[in-house]
């Protein structure tokens, strides 16, 4: 690969301008280059913030007459070069100017700071684009320090004035599962007793209309056997190993009932 083939690879990175430096031009910081090309790299000197865009060239030789002739190319700081601009040697462009696309510097001229130049062979344009940057007047620097004193008292205040009146979310009880009573955890492991969980004493009232309850249930049901029944047959002092039909167990009869006298 050629020389030019290994630049072309890093074209409008700022690795063009390391490379720049380490073949001898004199490159200054925050040069851009999209594909300038330098034959004699150590009469070159690029000025900071410079730009040079593809295809240009900065020519610092000529061969006149059969005579070899070269001199030195200076590019000030913040010169723009448009797309195939061409600069001969010689050539001393000042801060601030720009050379539009397709220019021809002829060899020697001198381009003052902020013009604008465009042709072939390159003359100056009246245009307006082109202007020299304003200076900051003492006032306005004054301004802007006295503001961003004012800004940096502020802002720890308005930091804890935030704070401050930052809304707090509120407690959200714990959801209970539905069909779950709201019991105190404590005493969940206690053994529940008759007694109320505040401690008060069963109702005699609520007691008996359950009891109530419970006959009435057993007296429309016709297959349950009758607790009363039971309870007569153990008042009347009747041998509980006696069968319905008068017979013992034991296989003798039982002797029958006397008959009431009248």
């Amino acid at each position: 690969m050629s020389i030019g083939g290994f630049l072309a690879l890093f074209n409008g990175t700022p690795m063009k301008i390391v490379v720049w430096r380490l073949l001898g031009v004199r490159m200054g910081r925050r040069v851009f280059d999209d594909g300038c090309a330098i034959p004699e790299k150590t009469l070159v000197h690029v000025g900071d913030d410079a730009a040079l865009n593809a295809t240009s060239v900065l020519q610092a030789h000529s061969l006149e007459d059969g005579a070899f002739k070269s001199d030195h190319i200076v590019i000030g700081p913040g010169v723009t070069i448009g797309p195939r601009g061409f600069v001969h040697y010689g050539v001393t462009v000042h801060e601030g100017a720009m050379l539009d696309a397709d220019v021809f510097l002829m060899k020697g001229q001198e381009v003052p700071a902020y013009t604008r130049w465009r042709g072939n062979p390159a003359a100056e344009t009246r245009d307006p684009y082109v202007a020299p940057p304003q200076s900051r007047s003492p006032a306005a620097l004054v301004v802007t320090l006295v503001l961003a004193a004012l800004i940096l008292a502020a802002l720890p205040a308005g930091v804890a004035l935030a704070l401050a009146t930052w809304p707090v979310p509120p407690a959200v009880a714990p959801a209970i599962p539905a069909g779950a009573t709201d019991v105190d955890p404590a005493t969940d492991d206690e053994p529940a007793d008759d007694a109320d969980v505040d401690g008060a004493e069963p109702d005699p009232a609520v007691d008996a209309d359950a009891a109530t309850d419970a006959n009435a249930a057993t007296d429309a049901d016709p297959t349950s056997p009758d607790p009363s029944a039971d309870d007569e047959a153990g008042t009347s002092g009747s041998d509980p190993a006696e069968d319905d039909g008068g017979t013992d167990v034991s296989g003798q009869d039982a002797e029958p009932a006397s008959e009431p006298a009248p």
